[in-house]
């Protein structure tokens, strides 16, 4: 029953933290006139990413005292690019505006910030998930990752869980916050207000 609860806790958390995220972010507008270096392939992503220093949110925002509670902003690129300091999601939201930059090279490729929620909270994740030629790729704290072509969403977020259990987990569109998807547990259905967001 317990983790029926924290399950639904978890979609919640993860369909609404781009709303408190956008309040935090408030306070990171002085960074959007940061340019982002620019990048001509996969691996030039990862040394740009080898460059932001991972750092917990916590450490970023000492003064913030929700230590206790499910609390993360997702930052700009910008911002981590400046401060090249960020936890998981901001090697995230970088690695998928960076791979905005690769269209060129790969016609209509598209970054989103997978998030996995699990227990123990640690093990909780957030990649860049990407398709080049139906083969699915991540981003996962500036590693390039390319899996098999057979891998489904579902193998992915099994690996981004490194072994937790997985209370929920949502695939979204960083520009837009735009929620493409969202599960209870691996696999299970949310209601439809979860699944839209703007």
């Amino acid at each position: 029953m317990r983790n029926y609860i924290n399950s639904w806790l978890a979609v919640v958390y993860l369909w609404g933290r781009v709303y408190y995220s956008s309040v935090l972010r408030l306070f990171e507008t002085k960074y959007l006139t940061t340019t982002l270096p620019t990048v001509t392939s996969l691996a030039d992503i990862e040394r740009v990413s080898d460059e932001v220093e991972w750092t917990s949110d916590f450490k970023l925002a000492p003064h913030v005292k929700l230590r206790r509670l499910w609390w993360d902003c997702i930052s700009y690129a910008e911002t981590v690019w400046a401060k090249k300091k960020d936890d998981c999601d901001g090697f995230a939201v970088l690695d998928c505006k960076l791979l905005d930059q690769l269209d060129d090279l790969y016609p209509g490729i598209k970054g989103y910030l997978l998030s996995v929620f699990v227990i123990p909270r640690r093990k909780s994740h957030a990649v860049c998930l990407f398709v080049i030629d139906d083969v699915t790729h991540m981003f996962t704290n500036g590693s390039h990752v390319e899996f098999d072509p057979s891998y489904q969403i579902t193998d992915v977020v099994d690996i981004v869980a490194a072994g937790g259990e997985i209370l929920a987990w949502s695939l979204e569109d960083p520009e837009t916050n735009e929620i493409i998807m969202i599960k209870r547990g691996i696999n299970g259905d949310v209601p439809k207000l979860f699944k839209r967001r703007f």
